[in-house]
């Protein structure tokens, strides 16, 4: 069922735009029961832990918004995350890329600025996500997973692992290596960062994700101490594969690796026309 309406009219059931390939709502529905299947005999894949992922909850949501205001998508999870903890709307995956902002977690400083904030060229907004300050843009693939993490029985370190987890198979299936850093949560390569993640969770339910780099403009980067590590370089899916990559396809590589991470039945995909 499509609906047409802006983010921040906050209906009950929000659309997204059709950016997904053409056919791969079908798809996920018809393979999201085998994906389910394979997650309750699979092991994890995080770091060779011997731990049972838990069975799937329910139905999840897969929402593909275009590029969204920052403000806008912070009261989306805000709403949903809340109708989820209440029984009113069911687990949601919602992903989308933001035009230039800088957001600042509830671990960072402004110490971190590398430039006046006036001469930053974007906005920059204080979150109550975790973590330090970044950089959302344009060709940057960011998810937002609204799930209940206190029923799957997943701490916070853990499930920040699987995040990583799902960058970096997403990763892999375009050819580029990448690896979890003690210490520093994110997507690495080579040396440089692919990936950053930053979550909250309130009532067993989580709210923020994870931000891919596909295709971005780096050099909004060098305006900050990204994460607020020193000298942090920061990388593409596209740099690293030597081709240029669309969100696109990052998505649709995505949405099937968190299904399968965290047993999701995406047996709804809503689309607007």
């Amino acid at each position: 069922r499509a609906e047409h309406a802006h983010p921040s009219a906050a209906p009950p059931i929000y659309p997204i735009a059709p950016l997904l390939p053409r056919g791969f709502c079908d798809r996920l529905v018809n393979e999201s029961a085998a994906a389910l299947r394979r997650m309750m005999t699979n092991r994890n894949r995080i770091g060779g832990e011997e731990e049972q992922v838990e069975d799937g909850l329910g139905n999840a949501v897969v929402l593909r918004w275009g590029a969204t205001d920052y403000r806008d998508a912070l009261r989306w999870q805000a709403e949903r995350a809340a109708a989820l903890a209440d029984d009113r709307a069911p687990e949601s995956l919602l992903l989308l890329e933001h035009p230039p902002v800088y957001t600042m977690g509830r671990r960072g400083g402004r110490a971190h600025l590398l430039r006046p904030e006036a001469e930053l060229g974007a906005e920059l907004i204080d979150s109550d996500r975790g973590g330090d300050i970044t950089f959302h843009g344009p060709g940057q693939l960011v998810v937002y997973p609204i799930l209940r993490l206190r029923e799957r029985g997943l701490s916070a370190g853990r499930y920040v692992r699987l995040l990583e987890q799902a960058m970096i198979e997403t990763a892999a299936a375009f050819g580029v290596s990448a690896e979890r850093r003690r210490g520093q949560p994110g997507c690495w390569t080579r040396g440089r960062k692919l990936g950053c993640v930053g979550v909250r969770i309130a009532r067993g339910v989580s709210t923020h994700g994870l931000a891919l780099n596909v295709d971005t403009d780096l050099s909004w980067f060098e305006a900050v101490t990204p994460c607020g590590i020193e000298g942090a370089e920061m990388t593409s899916l596209s740099r690293e594969s030597g081709r240029t990559l669309s969100l696109d396809q990052a998505a649709a590589a995505m949405v099937e690796i968190l299904a399968d991470l965290f047993g999701l039945q995406l047996a709804v995909c809503e689309a607007a026309g």
